[in-house]
């Protein structure tokens, strides 16, 4: 990663760019630079298969809540244009809090 955000939006002019973090227990977390206001994420559903992975996954959003002071959302992709959450992280709270109903 260059050590400045603006330089891969200055190269996805042309292309697409994809940052694929490997995170502990086999779990993959892309991360798309599709909008400079915005970060994306998304990983495949199916490699969550075990409670450690879902672990894995509530470790990443609360660390980077925690960085931005935002919430956090796990949506599903591909789905309504407003998704809703899966699960997401509440800086107020300092915790991942599941969806509901």
């Amino acid at each position: 990663m260059p050590s400045d955000v603006r330089e891969v939006f200055a190269r996805t002019q042309g292309a697409a760019c994809l940052w694929q973090i490997h995170a502990p227990d086999g779990v993959r977390i892309n991360c798309h630079f599709f909008y400079p206001g915005e970060i994306e994420f998304d990983l495949d559903p199916r490699e969550l298969v075990a409670q450690t992975h879902v672990d894995v996954v509530c470790e990443f959003i609360s660390a980077i809540g925690r960085t931005l002071g935002r919430s956090v959302a796990v949506c599903v992709e591909g789905g309504d244009p407003r998704p809703t959450a899966l699960m997401r992280y509440e800086p107020a709270l300092d915790d991942v809090v599941p969806k509901l109903g």
